[in-house]
């Protein structure tokens, strides 16, 4: 039998494929580049002293660069203005000078910029120095105008754009100094626009990424679906799939339907989540994989998403989308794709990881492009790497994983050599980068990006957040020279505001970066800037085992960031508001088994595989936009003029304002009710062995009721309890009179108020302890019979230990006791003590406890019906059954003893109910 096999596709002896790599690159500048000069300030703290620091607008134009000081911020007596040829530091972070000219001190920032262990990452920038003719003269609006010229072999395009300087007041032997980085920028579309016409110019090229254009980003002007409509008018063809395309997923799926010819996305892992397809839906979200010609070549591209983005899809409205693992993916993929191709690429968003198991298990492909480096390359630096393999066969290893670098575009060129009697042919891959910088004249059509993408504030727009120098003097004093609001101060304050906006117990965000630094007040535009992720406001309960996990994993994040350490593998950095240090909200220990409100966000939400304590999260509300919620929350503050004490405690992680808390604990609800009716001959049936014959009528009624309401504000108690047990029998015994048996008849009211003094060093016993002053009402369901009803009040003044991890209570009480019972009420002088326990066993198990004792001084008056000791111990073991619903065997010891004499005795019960207990804070959970 013959087998028809198709013959290769002709091809050329050799052809060449150039492809143009691009990323979602917005303009940006680097601050890495100051921490040298604020460690050498700090070091002179002794001859140079800070004033101030800002970010101040700069306008550009090849090596002339224009920028005001504002006249507020320097003391203009001792101002100096005229010109002078001064001397300027250059890397490719950009321009250091000092006005007044001071050679010493440019001399120590020049070594100090030198030496990469200085940085917060070590680099080893090119520093040069250069000279710059400087002309400084008052402003018409106020203020300083500095005007520069540099002389650079880098200088900048001949064309007005703009950027930011950071300004640092300086005081060096009584004159006033100004030191000024003028920062360079990186990237940009309309940097793009040139630097792909100038590379389509060249020869034919086909440009592709990796994925992550449409993200949101504060210094791209261009968002969603008119970045892609950019992109594609610059010729993008084929485009990976990554994070921004997931979190626009609507405005992605609508470009696609109305723009069907435009950039093709590819995405082999993205999947309907469960195999699930919507109706009318493609089999796949997007295509696995796309061909195209270059070169006389037929080149396939493969779409591989980072898996860990299911993640932030879990909570939002993307729940049909997942990602699956990225290898059996691309096997699934990679035969058809040499079956069509020539050549074939995997455009990637992987994890380091991920991309060396892809190279490692799928044979077929020619290269991954991949591995987002997040250093910024040196500009006018050309960087390149050539690989090549003589006699490569169709399924081989990749030859190479190429590296994109923020701010660059990647060039591949893939030059295949003729086709070999064995199937190999020769492939050489030359990769080369070329940088988004100050060479490069932006492309007009495009807008500028807004000030506060550079760290400017309009000076129009209201300050929302005090500058750090004014909200923590102390970090100066601490060695930091320059105060900033970090990352986690600005999120932590969001937590804060976020909980108060969805009236929760607990505020928990992320901590993203921020991507500029503000040096003076933080204005709305800035902060908008820092919502770098279009993220939305959510509520939800959480039991207070994960609460407490979540609030220990922030402070101990928050504190290996004080001591200069990353956060540890794997985890995601959060910042947590609402409890204190030592673990309260309200002023209350965290309660495992209690029930909190916690206000958080849905990036977090949907990071369970990171915080395993969410999985946990029930009765989820979504509350609209983070970013909005939380700007409107400070533009309040703005208006209510928030003393700086407030907006200090909220960035630590204090609630926005101090409320009462209600708890309700519905310690036990048990009931027992049992009816038995026996209609028989007793003579006749006599005999018969059987326990339900010989059995006679009886009624068994047992209810116990034990609930806790208290309330707590600050370092005031309020503790409330009420109790009501009652077991009544009522036996009928053939040819007998009745018989009742009343083991419990009890009612109970006590209320207390308690001020907290301080602290416990037993946590187990207690964590808080101050003075008390409590009222209790004791009495019965009904009358014993032949006896007066039992009708007792009591002031009880004395102490009370509580909050601790085992002893919920411990109350140290004198007794004055007014008994009503009496045929003539009496007064009786004693002293009390209450002991609440409870404490987990296993498997959910609780152990209860109650210990009630009450002794009373001797008097002249005492008589035949006063006690002088009485002790109730109750232990009972709860084993949840369903939800609150609980089965516990129970002991009950009730001991007492005659004041009159030395008679004692005591009832002893035990039994097993079937009962419920509920913790409930109802300001904060529905029941």
């Amino acid at each position: 039998m013959l087998w028809a096999v198709p013959a290769p596709a002709q091809t050329p002896s050799s052809a060449t494929v150039r492809l143009l790599s691009i990323g979602s690159y917005p303009s940006a500048s680097s601050r890495s580049h100051l921490a040298p000069f604020e460690q050498l300030l700090g070091e002179s703290r002794g001859s140079i002293e800070l004033l101030d620091v800002e970010n101040v607008p700069v306008y550009f134009n090849g090596g002339a660069y224009r920028y005001r000081l504002p006249e507020s911020a320097v003391a203009a007596a001792s101002y100096s203005t005229g010109s002078a040829s001064v001397g300027v530091l250059e890397s490719e972070y950009g321009h250091f000078l000092l006005w007044p000219a001071r050679p010493p001190v440019l001399a120590a920032a020049l070594e100090a910029f030198r030496r990469p262990e200085r940085y917060r990452r070590p680099l080893a920038p090119r520093v040069s120095e250069r000279k710059a003719a400087l002309v400084v003269a008052p402003a018409a609006e106020g203020g300083w105008v500095h005007s520069a010229e540099l002389a650079s072999p880098l200088s900048a395009a001949g064309q007005w754009r703009r950027t930011v300087a950071t300004a640092y007041r300086l005081r060096i032997g009584g004159d006033l100094v100004e030191a000024v980085f003028l920062h360079k920028t990186l990237g940009g579309l309309a940097r793009l626009g040139t630097l792909l016409a100038e590379e389509g110019a060249r020869g034919p090229a086909l440009i592709v990424s990796r994925g992550s254009l449409a993200a949101r980003d504060s210094a791209e002007p261009l968002e969603g679906r008119a970045r892609l409509e950019a992109l594609e008018g610059m010729g993008l063809a084929v485009s990976g799939v990554g994070l921004g395309e997931l979190r626009q997923w609507d405005e992605l799926t609508a470009y696609r339907r109305e723009r069907p010819e435009g950039i093709q996305f590819v995405a082999a892992n993205l999947v309907w989540a469960g195999g699930r397809r919507p109706k009318g839906a493609e089999p796949a979200p997007l295509p696995a994989s796309i061909v195209r010609e270059q070169g006389g070549l037929r080149v396939g591209f493969l779409g591989l998403t980072r898996q860990s983005y299911a993640k932030y899809l879990a909570g939002g409205r993307w729940k049909g989308l997942d990602v699956v693992d990225p290898v059996p993916a691309a096997l699934s993929q990679v035969r058809a794709l040499r079956r069509d191709c020539e050549l074939v690429f995997a455009l990637s968003t992987l994890d380091d990881a991920d991309n060396a198991r892809v190279a490692s298990s799928v044979r077929g492909l020619d290269a991954i492009i991949a591995v987002d480096e997040p250093v910024l390359p040196v500009s006018g630096d050309t960087k390149s790497v050539r690989v090549w393999e003589p006699a490569r066969p169709a399924f081989a290893p990749p030859l190479l994983t190429a590296t994109e670098f923020r701010g660059a575009v990647t060039l591949l060129k893939a030059t295949l050599g003729a086709r070999a009697e064995d199937g190999t042919r020769r492939l050489a891959l030359d990769v080369s980068y070329r940088v988004l910088d100050e060479s490069l004249a932006d492309q007009a059509g495009y807008p500028s990006p807004s000030l506060e993408a550079f760290g400017v504030s309009a000076d129009t727009q209201p300050a929302l957040v005090p500058s750090a120098r004014r909200l923590w003097p102390a970090r100066l004093q601490a060695g930091a020279v320059v105060a900033a609001v970090t990352a986690r101060d600005f999120w932590t304050l969001s937590a804060s505001l976020a909980a108060d906006r969805a009236e929760a117990e607990l505020g928990l965000l992320p901590v993203l970066p921020i991507a500029v630094r503000a040096g003076g007040d933080v204005r709305e535009g800035m902060v908008r800037e820092w919502f770098s992720w279009d993220d939305a406001l959510v509520a939800f309960e959480l039991p207070g085992g994960a609460v407490l996990e979540l609030v220990r994993l922030a402070r101990e994040q928050a504190a290996r960031e004080e001591r200069g350490l990353a956060d540890r593998p794997g985890q995601l950095s959060i910042a947590a508001a609402g409890a204190t240090a030592d673990g309260r909200i309200h002023g209350v220990p965290i309660q495992p088994d209690a029930t909190y409100r916690v206000a958080a966000s849905e990036l977090l939400l949907g990071n369970v595989e990171a915080l395993s304590a969410l999985r946990d999260a029930a009765r989820l509300e979504r509350l609209g936009s983070l970013r909005e919620e939380v700007v409107g929350r400070l533009r309040l503050a703005s208006r209510e003029r928030w003393p700086l004490e407030r907006y200090r405690a909220a960035a630590e992680g204090a609630p926005v304002r101090e409320t009462g808390v209600w708890r309700i604990h519905f310690r036990d609800i048990s009931a027992n009710v049992a009816n038995t009716r026996v209609v028989r001959d007793p003579g006749a049936f006599a005999q018969v062995p059987n326990s339900r014959v010989q059995g006679f009528d009886q009624q068994v009624v047992g209810l116990t009721l034990k609930t806790d309401a208290d309330y707590q504000y600050r370092d005031y108690r309020w503790s409330n309890s009420a109790a009501l047990e009652y077991g009544k029998a009522r036996l009928r015994p053939p040819n007998q009179p009745p018989l009742v048996n009343t083991p419990a008849n009890r009612v109970g009211v006590q209320t207390v108020a308690t001020r907290r003094q301080g602290g416990v060093p037993f946590p187990w016993l207690a964590r808080s302890y101050g003075p008390s002053l409590g009222f209790e009402y004791e009495g019965q369901v009904e009358n014993t019979p032949g006896l007066r009803r039992k009708e007792i009040y009591s002031a009880l003044p004395g102490v009370e230990l509580f909050d601790g991890s085992v002893v919920q209570s411990l109350q140290l009480s004198g007794s004055v006791k007014r008994d009503f019972s009496r045929q003539a009420p009496n007064t009786q002088y004693g002293v009390r003590q209450r002991l609440v326990l409870a404490a987990p066993v296993r498997a959910g198990a609780r152990l209860q406890g109650e210990l009630l004792t009450r002794y009373f001084f001797l008097t002249r008056r005492d008589s035949r019906e006063d006690l002088r000791l009485e002790t109730n111990l109750q232990l009972k073991l709860t084993v949840p059954l369903y939800k609150h619903l609980t089965l516990a065997p129970f002991a009950d010891l009730y001991a007492f003893q005659l004041k009159t004499s030395s008679e004692s005795g005591y009832s002893f019960m035990t039994g097993i109910s079937l009962g419920f207990s509920r913790l409930w804070k109802p300001g904060y959970e529905k029941f």
